[in-house]
């Protein structure tokens, strides 16, 4: 056990997976995996998380640079015998991770209006429209449309699966999933990877369970309302950084100019609330 005076915070992105509403029956088969946590397998030491046989026909949901380069990966290494990439909408191109206004000449005059806004609420909003959904940089666009001369990769934007129906092949036992296409089309596949996300969530944050139960504080779509020096709350000190301060930051918290704010403000909170004692203590 360790005792500190004062916390901070820096827990990156720690998110729960999004699932599609057709998956709340069969997240249980084994042929259906969200990226997030085969990730989380693979780097806690599980080497078979991505595993397929190679006569499988995979299939990969999503439209963001992960979903992008599962594909390319898994037909350039022969791991499978096709890859099937569906994309709800259109890729949407786009250098960075956030809108590109936000890491542009104009970011100081959104930042502006974001924190003259005192709504928590709509501060969410506003970070929810500015970081939008998944993208794809021109390199990675430029990456599939190569790999897909040379690789099984087949692309089917403005597709999404509405229902998925597992059974077992004759003969072989093997699991066949039976997918209704949004275009009124069918589908088979062996395997499904979902890439369809992450969600913010101060409860995937365990270790603050206590901390929540003895400094309550108001929580707005998953991130905390903090004071605007980032700490907890009075009485507490305990600073958050990164996604979970996007509230007061703005949406690029998680990027570098949002970590180069964020610890400016702790730091500035800390040292005006230090005592002359502080700075000579043996």
């Amino acid at each position: 056990r360790i005792w500190a005076r004062r916390v901070i915070i820096a827990a990156g992105s720690t998110t729960i997976p999004v699932w599609p509403l057709w998956t709340s029956e069969l997240s249980t088969y084994e042929g259906l995996n969200h990226v997030h946590e085969l990730f989380e397998r693979s780097a806690n030491g599980n080497q078979a998380s991505f595993q397929c046989r190679t006569e499988d026909h995979l299939v990969i949901i999503g439209g963001g640079l992960t979903a992008v380069q599962l594909a390319v990966r898994a037909a350039k290494e022969g791991r499978v015998n096709k890859v099937t990439l569906l994309v709800r909408e259109r890729f949407r191109q786009r250098q960075f991770d956030i809108a590109e206004e936000w890491a542009s000449i104009g970011r100081n005059e959104r930042l502006a209006l974001f924190w003259s806004e005192h709504s928590p609420h709509k501060r969410r909003i506003m970070v929810r429209e500015a970081r939008g959904g998944g993208s794809v940089p021109p390199e990675g666009l430029d990456l599939l449309a190569q790999s897909m001369k040379t690789y099984p990769i087949d692309v089917r934007e403005e597709t999404e699966v509405w229902d998925a129906v597992p059974s077992t092949a004759e003969g072989s036992g093997k699991l066949v999933w039976s997918l209704d296409l949004s275009d009124g089309s069918k589908l088979e596949c062996n395997r499904m990877w979902l890439a369809t996300g992450t969600q913010l969530d101060l409860n995937a944050l365990r270790f603050l369970d206590e901390v929540k139960r003895c400094f309550p504080v108001e929580v707005v779509g998953g991130l905390p309302v903090l004071a605007d020096s980032l700490k907890w709350s009075e009485g507490c000190d305990l600073y958050m950084m990164g996604a979970y301060a996007a509230l007061q930051l703005g949406p690029d918290a998680l990027n570098l100019a949002g970590a180069r704010s964020g610890a400016a403000r702790i730091a500035h909170d800390i040292h005006v609330s230090l005592s002359p004692q502080d700075f000579y203590r043996p």
